[in-house]
Order: C-alpha cells, then structure tokens, then sequence
C-alpha cells in the first residue's frame, strides 16, 4: 500500500502538470493509452489494480509511467523526407513525422472491427519505423532539420495515428526557433496547440469534433453520417474530398467527381505517394 500511494502521489503531480499523451506499457506487453491527465491518472490507478498482474508488475509499470512523464518523452513511429502525397501541399518536399498511437483505433489488427475509424491505412504502433524511437523536444527537432536538404524554412508534417495526443506548444516553439513550418493532419476530436502554421482536419464518423476551423478540411469519402454538405460552410480555407481506398476506390473516386463538379466548392484529393511509390 506505501509504494501504491507514493506512486500514485508522484504521478498525479506529474500528471496534473500535464497535458502530454503518454503510452505505457507494462512487463506483460498490454497496451493502454488516454490522454488529458485526469484521464491518464484513472487509467493507471484502475490497471495497477488489475489482480492478473503480480506486484511486481504493477510497481514496475507505475515507474515505467513516471519516468516517461519524468522525461517527457515524444514517441515517434517514423520520421522520413518525402513528398506530401495528398491535400493541399501535393507535391510539396516535405518532412513526415509520425507520433505513435491514436485515439480512434489501437493499431491492432484484432481490434479493427470494433474502433471508431476502421478505414485506416497506416502503421502508427510502435516505434519501430525509420528513426523512430523516444525523443525529447531538442532532439527531435535536431532529427527533423537533419533532414532537409538546406538552410530554407523545413516544411514538417505531423501525423499520426493522432498527432494532437502528442504534439504541444513546447515543440511547436522549439521548431519555430529553428525555422520550421508546421502542418498538422488530425482527426479534429483534441484541442490543438498554438502556433500551428497549417491545420488540415480529417473527419471521421462517430466523433466529436473540437477543430472546426482551419487551412484545410480533407474529407475521406463517403462516409455515413459524414456527408460534405455538412461542412461545406465550415471556417476551411480549403475543402478536399479523397476517395476512400478500398475495394470501392474507382466507385468512390467517380462519386467523388459527380459530387464536386455539382459543388465547385471542393476539390479532389488522390493519393499520388501510392500512384508514385513513395511513402
């Protein structure tokens, strides 16, 4: 009970101080994920409770969670020079920076029948990809600007999964500092930080969504309940409908120009990184 309520006590200063997403992850591999701290500090109280972990286990994650909110580390799936495939900056150079986890689906194959988002085509479990790994805010803008190719303003895109769990205003000023413009490709369910250069929000069914204005609303299409006549006077610069990749995508992609050559206020969004190869 000692190292139960001194655990506890610690994080929830840490916690309350923050509003950092944070994964933990215990001995056992389990996976759980919440972000706002109220939430984060339920989360591991109730699993330090769980009777199918050993004390151990559960002292051992509870210092697992301290020192990741100690550190305040970023966990990056992948981060990699590309050209932005989609939207608005198609075509644009472009550094990708992919935060781990999402708040509409866990990742997991076994789970995709069950989440809010089901159409999801990315990876973002992990840390395993291209440089991927846990950085501080120094070390992964220095990681970021290390690969773009001049001294010019480095155009950064982060995603996800749901990069708004991660990404905070300490970065957004760090990566300011060293001339970087910062887009942003989010569901729209989590308040974003200040000081985003480029907001591009993706709807999905069956979410509540806090963003409603931006540079960029990207609708993937169709979507039930999620027609674009819903957000056709939405404050967006910009209003992008992308066909769904699938089985469908030729249907969708035709449904999707009927649909903007009658509504001339959207434009079409394809995938051109998947035409040309590129991630």
């Amino acid at each position: 009970m000692f190292l139960h309520g001194f655990f506890i006590s610690q994080l929830s200063v840490l916690i309350e101080s923050e509003s950092s997403f944070y994964n933990v992850y215990n001995p056992n591999k389990l996976y759980i994920h919440e972000h706002n701290g109220g939430n984060c500090l339920n989360i591991l109280t109730d699993f330090y409770c769980i009777r199918s972990f050993c004390p151990l286990d559960r002292v051992l994650c509870l210092i697992f969670a301290a020192e990741n909110c100690l550190r305040l580390a970023y966990k990056i799936k992948e981060i990699y020079y590309t050209l932005q495939g989609e939207g608005f900056h198609t075509g644009h150079a472009a550094v990708f920076c992919r935060f781990t986890g999402c708040n509409l689906w866990s990742g997991r194959e076994e789970d995709r029948h069950k989440a809010i988002c089901q159409f999801c085509d990315t990876d973002f479990v992990g840390t395993d990809g291209e440089l991927g790994g846990k950085y501080s805010g120094e070390e992964l803008v220095k990681q970021i600007r290390s690969l773009w190719p001049d001294d010019s303003t480095c155009f950064i895109v982060f995603t996800g999964g749901e990069p708004a769990l991660q990404l905070d205003k300490e970065l957004v000023d760090i990566l300011h500092k060293e001339n970087c413009y910062i887009a942003i490709e989010t569901n729209g369910t989590i308040e974003l930080p200040e000081g985003i250069d480029w907001v591009c929000m993706s709807p999905k069914a069956g979410t509540n969504l806090i963003v409603q204005s931006g540079n960029e609303l990207k609708l993937v299409y169709p979507q039930v309940g999620m027609e674009p006549e819903r957000f056709a006077d939405w404050a967006f610069d910009y209003h992008f409908l992308q066909p769904m990749d699938c089985e469908e995508v030729e249907d969708y992609t035709s449904s999707a120009i009927r649909y903007i050559r009658a509504n001339p206020k959207w434009k079409l969004s394809v995938q051109t990184h998947k035409v040309l190869g590129i991630q």
